[in-house]
């Protein structure tokens, strides 16, 4: 999951209400109509493994605005931007940001960061993951928090009434379920190892013959390639090919995934990368931490200062969103 943008830890809504407002500061508040277009897409859960700070619920956007001096959960619609107080939750910090989000269901659902026993999600971790017949999850030791991003925990399977443990050690938030298939990165150390478990045969094995030396930002299967982002930049584990990895693009970059196309917001901009060509598309060059793809229109991404932009599909139009 795409930890680097904010760190947060829980305390309730009364204390967004009493702190979140008046000792960050009031957000921007405006009553200019936002146009929230495009028709929406399945594509809930990367866009929570892509930061988790951006969600469209019907024709609004629900986008957590974060700056020293303006906190908020701020709802984004034809009624102009206004602070959204309708919502009980924990996970907010004044000085170092908010909850992040996950559209579930037509709802949003929070990661408290201190409390994997949430009562707000039905599993012990937000970063649940389903299938058609179970659910794929993580479950930490009791004496343990899921605080640190270099933590591991169990990977569990809970179908037909039972829980089953897939493998131990895995590296908090860096699993991926696609199909019947769980690729997950294994902690070995002080490097880490990338694995799929075939949930049908219940087989296990590495995907990358070499041992990787840094703990991955995000990871996403997209097509028959595993994509995730390093701290010198993407690669591609192409699995057809023995688990052959590709250097993709260098420097730091978040990553997205729809449509079997790789989107990546690094500081040069907005671009994708289509696994199956081998071709790169700039799609904007203004600076980006997170990108989302919410709809079939639009990607939206996250600039300086906590501005919200969009970029069309197909890289003709910018417009500036919020902030």
């Amino acid at each position: 999951m795409n930890m680097k943008k904010r760190r947060f830890t829980g305390i309730g809504m009364l204390l967004i209400v009493l702190v979140g407002f008046a000792g960050c500061g009031q957000p921007f508040v405006s009553d200019k109509p936002i146009e929230v277009s495009g028709n929406v897409v399945d594509n809930d859960l990367n866009n929570f493994i892509a930061g988790g700070n951006l969600v469209r619920i019907g024709d609004a956007l629900y986008y957590n605005y974060n700056q020293t001096d303006a906190c908020a959960r701020m709802k984004l619609s034809a009624d102009g931007a206004t602070p959204d107080m309708g919502v009980t939750h924990k996970g907010f910090n004044s000085a170092l940001g908010l909850a992040i989000m996950r559209k579930h269901q037509d709802c949003i659902v929070y990661r408290p960061s201190d409390d994997p026993l949430s009562e707000q999600v039905p599993f012990v971790d937000i970063f649940f993951q389903e299938t058609d017949s179970a659910c794929v999850y993580l479950r930490y030791k009791e004496e343990e928090l899921p605080a640190a991003v270099d933590r591991t925990a169990a990977l569990v399977i809970f179908e037909n009434g039972f829980e089953t443990v897939l493998a131990e050690d895995v590296i908090l938030w860096k699993f991926y379920v696609a199909e019947d298939t769980v690729y997950y990165f294994k902690s070995l150390g002080h490097r880490c190892e990338l694995r799929k478990h075939d949930l049908r045969t219940h087989t296990d094995e590495a995907v990358v013959e070499h041992a990787i030396r840094q703990v991955p930002f995000e990871c996403f299967a997209v097509g028959s390639n595993v994509v995730f982002s390093l701290h010198n930049g993407v690669y591609l584990a192409t699995l057809d090919e023995g688990g052959t990895l590709t250097h993709i693009k260098n420097g730091f970059t978040s990553l997205n995934v729809y449509n079997r196309l790789v989107y990546m917001a690094a500081e040069d901009g907005v671009s994708t990368y289509d696994p199956t060509t081998g071709k790169t598309q700039v799609l904007c060059t203004r600076p980006a931490t997170e990108c989302y793809i919410l709809d079939d229109t639009w990607v939206y991404f996250v600039s300086d200062n906590d501005s919200l932009w969009r970029v069309s599909q197909d890289g003709r139009t910018e417009e500036h969103v919020y902030g």
